[in-house]
């Protein structure tokens, strides 16, 4: 009868083992479809933070020099180009000047060491000047147009700068490795070229606006009538300019600028990409009274400034997020408007994908909690007894097993390489071989136990079942009530023994399951202990000890461990896990600026004799 329940129960097992191993399929299909949306997501808010990133330090910059050593400087860092160079025209004798380089060509900061001149139409840079089309060049070998500087590179990248539909120079990288450049790079090249094109005409507008006012107060310094004018005027120009700096024609976003009453004053040319925003503002869309209801509200209470409406708007199902500037003093609205639509539905789709995983990973759950012992399997065997289990994740690497044969109790704790679903897998691997073990008749020792699961999980690796970095760490034991006496075994594990308030301490061999016992010349060895009533043994896992945290960060390691169960182990076994979950978690958390998260699966267990 016990043999027809044992073949049941390994029936049973490999049942399970088989639907973990779809759900874990199922999962692997569904995590790769929501990586690649994750991937989609992350490169879309990489790409718009570099953009920002330059944006800033183009806006921080207060003249022409700053501007292109802004861009060329942080291009080698933030895109991770070898070199970068930045040429503007000179009208006079229409050439391209190199007037910032980051790379070979400035070995001292800002000075560009034999700075070249091409004529506009002459090789790729002169070239892309004259048509102001950006170019790939994947392969510079086999382009006759290529114009070595300080040294040949095999791929090249090359926009124009535009302000105003005319090109006023060109921003040019070259790598030494073939087809470098994608069209990621050319997309976030392009939008800094937009906006270096139009700060850089903003500056040097100021700059002769500066100088020249200098030469109007050394000639009208006494007519004082004629200077208030020139003010005026200057003061007109520089708050056109400012204007000019906050929406840029070449945003590729839509910008719309109202007056108080909602009326339309400006929209740039991006608005009419977005036939929902365009037709906002320039019919009467259904969506208009709600718009402007939004505005209103926006805007009574606030000052002048940039304040962002995070609901933002959802127009004819496009959604757009917006930020608003508003400047009483000019009588002016400025909106600039995001469309997030796709970035929208990639999060409901990533999110739908997520609800899915956990479902999975949940069912996943129940499938390995119903192979751990229940607590009445101990009741014969131990005085009292508790079960500290915390899964890193939902699922877990690390568990526990039990089994009763001929009236003595083996018991294993197990942690399985990695955590999450990987540990998991590989923990109903290691549960299978648990179980096919202790139906072998010949086994009758630990040592014989660690022995036969080695050769199970070297089969296992030989048949495919396993990967070589595949392993299982344990400690496992025998326990006799009769003689109350222990015999244990393990690989790369410990047991802890507290008595009479002493700490006794035993280590298992460091030996991987599956290892060839040839190359090493060795098996797994076996102790045995007798122990005395109120003896308190403890086996664990890694993850409680590898803990970071506390002042410092640090690992918790072992003597801090130690120290932990000798001042709880006279405490009510069924306190214990609650000790031990609040002590970890206080030092995790002891430095509140920068608390760390848990980073292995921890399970202890305490057996009272």
């Amino acid at each position: 009868m016990e043999k027809k329940t044992e073949d049941l129960n390994i029936q049973i097992q490999y049942k399970l083992i088989e639907e973990l191993k779809k759900t874990n399929e199922d999962l692997q299909l569904k995590i790769k479809d929501e990586q690649a949306i994750g991937n989609k997501l992350k490169s879309t808010i990489a790409h718009l933070n570099l953009v920002n990133e330059f944006a800033q330090l183009i806006q921080k910059a207060n003249n022409t020099s700053d501007i292109v050593w802004a861009i060329t400087e942080n291009a080698i860092s933030k895109l991770g180009f070898e070199d970068c160079v930045i040429y503007l025209i000179d009208e006079e004798d229409n050439n391209l000047i190199q007037v910032a380089a980051y790379g070979h060509k400035n070995p001292n900061s800002r000075e560009i060491f034999n700075p070249v001149k091409i004529k506009i139409g002459e090789g790729i840079v002169g070239t892309v000047a004259k048509t102001g089309i950006s170019e790939i060049i994947s392969n510079t070998k086999k382009d006759s147009r290529y114009i070595v500087d300080d040294i040949p590179r095999l791929s090249e990248v090359t926009v124009p700068i535009i302000y105003n539909e005319k090109v006023i120079g060109v921003i040019d990288s070259e790598h030494s490795k073939e087809n470098f450049y994608n069209q990621n790079h050319l997309e976030i090249l392009t939008t800094i070229a937009a906006m270096a094109g139009t700060k850089i005409i903003q500056t040097q507008l100021n700059e002769n606006l500066i100088n020249h006012q200098k030469d109007l107060e050394l000639i009208i310094k006494k007519r004082t009538d004629e200077i208030n004018l020139k003010n005026k005027d200057l003061k007109k120009q520089n708050s056109k300019l400012y204007k000019m700096a906050l929406f840029p024609a070449h945003n590729p976003n839509p910008v719309v600028e109202l007056d108080f009453n909602l009326n339309v004053i400006y929209h740039n040319e991006a608005c009419k990409n977005h036939p929902s925003i365009y037709s906002l503002i320039t019919e009467n869309h259904k969506e208009l009274d709600k718009f402007q209801y939004l505005l209103k509200e926006t805007i009574k209470s606030k000052k002048d400034g940039k304040y962002t409406v995070k609901e933002g708007i959802k127009i004819d199902g496009k959604h757009y997020n917006f930020n608003i500037y508003i400047d009483k003093k000019h009588n002016f609205i400025r909106l600039y408007l995001n469309d997030m639509t796709e970035s929208i539905l990639l999060q409901e789709e990533l999110k739908k994908q997520r609800d899915e995983i956990y479902d999975s990973l949940n069912y996943a759950k129940n499938i390995q909690q119903s192979i751990l012992p229940e607590e009445k399997l101990f009741y014969p065997f131990f005085k009292n007894q508790f079960f500290y289990f915390k899964p890193k994740d939902i699922v877990s690497g690390d568990f526990y097993w039990a089994r009763e044969k001929d009236n003595q109790l083996y018991f294993a704790l197990c942690d399985c390489t990695g955590h999450g679903v990987p540990g998991a897998l590989l923990s109903m691997i290691g549960y299978d071989a648990l179980n096919y073990v202790i139906n072998n008749d010949k086994v009758s020792s630990s040592k014989n136990f660690m022995n036969g699961l080695s050769d199970f999980f070297k089969n296992a690796r030989q048949s495919g079942r396993l990967r070589h970095n595949d392993s299982m760490d344990l400690i496992l034991f025998k326990y006799d009530p009769k003689n109350k006496s222990i015999c244990y075994s393990g690989s790369n594990q410990k047991l802890f023994i507290i008595r009479d308030n002493d700490l006794l301490e035993f280590n298992t061999d460091h030996i991987n399951l599956g290892e060839d016992f040839e190359s090493v010349n060795n098996t797994f060895t076996e102790q045995c202990i007798k122990l005395i009533k109120g003896d308190v043994i403890y086996a664990f896992s890694d993850g409680y000890v590898d803990q970071f945290g506390g002042p410092v960060g640090k690992k918790l390691k072992y003597p801090k461990f130690r120290k932990l169960l000798l001042e709880i182990h006279k405490r009510p076994m069924n306190q214990q896990p609650i000790l031990l979950d609040e002590y970890i978690e206080e030092w995790k958390n002891e430095c509140v600026d920068d608390p760390f998260s848990q980073i292995d699966d921890m399970t202890v267990v305490g057996f009272k004799i």
